[in-house]
Order: structure tokens, then C-alpha cells, then sequence
């Protein structure tokens, strides 16, 4: 679910980069998709995003809800878990381990995202 969702967002993505006009909202989306996916590791609020397109936090909220049909946390925590979820599958690297390298500082917090997401735990994950 999450990757299909990253997938449509990075098709969006790549294929706005090619258009000559891009609208200033979009140009926005795209800045501050960029901010998450190179500083996703570590603690970022809402604020930071919103600071990053130079825009308030309603605004913030306002773009992404527009492109991503969620809120820049919520976009920021799939991410988040799709980059996990990637780790479970191609390291060794242990549950909390990944948890903590994918910027959640509470592996529970990271369980409990997790199963909302896949329906299974992480170790349920990566056995599969």
C-alpha cells in the first residue's frame, strides 16, 4: 500500500519536473517532498517542512493535502516506512535499529505505525 502510494507520488514527481509551468503550490510540494526525503532520519516537525517552502504550517498542510491527499507528517511517516520497510527486507540490521535509523525514536511508536500500515508486525515483515 505504502509503496504504491510512494510510487504514484514519484511518478507525479518526475513527470511535473518536465513541464515548463509548474505552479508555485506545486513548486512548493515538490521543495518540500525533496526536505523530507533527504532529512527523513532525522526529528522534523511540521515546522521544519513549512520553513522549508518558506510557507506557514496551514499552508504547509494546505499543499499536501492537495498533492499527497495527507498531511506533511503523515507523508513524512510513510516514508518513513517504506524506507523501513526496504531495510527489513534488505539488511540485518535489527528492528530498533532501523527504527531509530529511519527517525522514529520509539521502536514502539515504529511497531505501531508499522502493523497500521502492512497489517503485520516488522518481524512478521521481514520473515515474509
Amino acid at each position: 500500500m505504502v509503496h504504491f502510494f510512494m510510487q504514484k507520488v514519484f511518478i507525479y514527481y518526475e513527470s511535473s519536473k518536465n513541464k515548463k509551468t509548474v505552479s508555485q503550490d506545486n513548486f512548493l510540494f515538490r521543495k518540500m517532498c525533496d526536505f523530507i526525503y533527504t532529512n527523513y532520519m532525522n526529528k522534523l516537525t511540521l515546522e521544519n517542512i513549512a520553513s522549508m517552502g518558506n510557507v506557514s504550517k496551514s499552508k504547509a498542510i494546505n499543499i499536501f493535502n492537495k498533492y499527497a491527499q495527507r498531511s506533511p507528517v503523515d507523508f513524512l511517516n510513510l516514508y518513513r516506512l517504506k524506507v523501513a520497510s526496504e531495510k527489513l527486507k534488505d539488511t540485518e540490521q535489527s528492528i530498533s535499529e532501523i527504527a531509530l535509523n529511519t527517525g522514529f525514536n520509539q521502536p514502539s511508536y515504529f511497531n505501531r505505525l508499522f502493523f497500521r500500515e502492512y497489517n503485520m508486525t516488522p518481524s512478521e515483515y521481514r520473515k515474509s
